[in-house]
């Protein structure tokens, strides 16, 4: 049996419905992050509001200035440590004093689809402080392409659904399915995780690329827990674009394959460079380069083996005279 026959039969099949659910049920943990105080966690990004100065780097640290809200462990009006965006809303995480450990309530407005913001704040650094310019970064636009990205998000759930129930239908809709909707997968999902990530970035712009940006990455945790819904976002959407055996086949073979032996062949010429390169063997470009620098220092190289004498006196020069090294193979001597 051939792997087309197997991407046309039951096995395909299986995985297309598999890989959709997986994606759909992802989108929907990236869509309740911040809902609630409890999925806070599955937030797509967050912003350290008030970043402790590091006296031993250069870098300046953004600090928020005249932002407050409710502290629901104080029940004061305070500044948060973190923002936590996600398309439902916005936690904000406060730092709570304690004798060693901090401990962190928090507080989530549900919002759909949450804006984007960055408050007003100072760049410090070794007692220097800067104020940020917003003004540079036009939020209105930023917000309207983050609509358009969770808008889109939602075209991908009913997307996945529809290639579910269309799979388990009937044999002759998941053939139709693998034959031409490999297209809109790759229109849907592209974009969208390119509007993800364009909006995500846009929003610290107005911190200098010489200053420390907060925390934005795909699976990574801050001080108050995890933060992991771009993670979730990016995962679901590739989950999306490969469901379609066809086109993960297809990718496989002319990106994943031709990306890795590159990253390999990379790796392997950095190595070479970093030990000195295939010329440090004999015959090689850098062997002749060594052996006309050792000559014209005054020093030749004779080549040992187990048959070379190497005469009376060769035990005689003191190891630290030698501008040179032994090896188990070579003896230099002074000419």
């Amino acid at each position: 049996m051939s792997i087309l026959d197997l991407v046309k039969g039951k096995v395909g099949a299986t995985w297309l419905c598999i890989a959709n659910f997986v994606s759909f049920f992802l989108c929907i943990l990236v869509f309740l992050g911040n809902v609630y105080e409890n999925t806070s966690p599955f937030a797509m990004t967050s912003i350290d509001l008030h970043s402790r100065p590091d006296e031993t780097l250069s870098f300046e640290v953004y600090q928020a200035e005249n932002f407050t809200t409710f502290n629901p462990a104080t029940s004061q009006l305070e500044q948060p440590r973190y923002l936590y965006f996600g398309f439902s809303g916005v936690c904000y995480i406060f730092q709570n004093s304690a004798a060693n450990v901090p401990t962190y309530s928090r507080q989530c407005a549900q919002q759909f689809i949450q804006q984007l913001f960055l408050p007003n704040g100072t760049l410090r650094s070794n007692g220097a402080v800067r104020p940020i310019d917003l003004r540079i970064v036009d939020y209105t636009i930023v917000n309207q392409l983050w609509q358009a990205a969770a808008a889109l998000t939602i075209v991908i759930m009913v997307f996945n659904v529809g290639c579910i129930v269309g799979t388990c239908a009937d044999t002759r809709a998941y053939k139709y399915i693998i034959k031409f909707l490999w297209l809109p997968a790759i229109i849907l999902t592209i974009p969208t995780i390119v509007l993800v990530l364009v909006c995500l970035t846009r929003i610290i712009r107005p911190l200098s690329a010489g200053s420390q940006m907060p925390d934005v990455g795909v699976f990574y945790r801050t001080e108050a827990g995890y933060c992991l819904g771009l993670g979730l976002f990016i995962l679901a959407m590739l989950l999306t674009l490969v469901a379609n055996p066809v086109l993960m086949i297809g990718l496989l073979c002319f990106i994943f394959f031709p990306v890795t032996i590159a990253v390999i062949c990379v790796g392997c010429f950095r190595k070479d460079d970093a030990m000195g390169g295939p010329g440090d063997v004999e015959g090689g470009a850098g062997y002749e380069y060594q052996q006309k620098a050792l000559r014209e220092n005054g020093v030749r190289t004779v080549q040992m083996d187990a048959s070379t004498d190497v005469g009376p006196n060769i035990g005689r020069v003191p190891a630290t005279t030698l501008p040179f090294r032994y090896s188990s193979n070579w003896k230099s001597e002074t000419s």
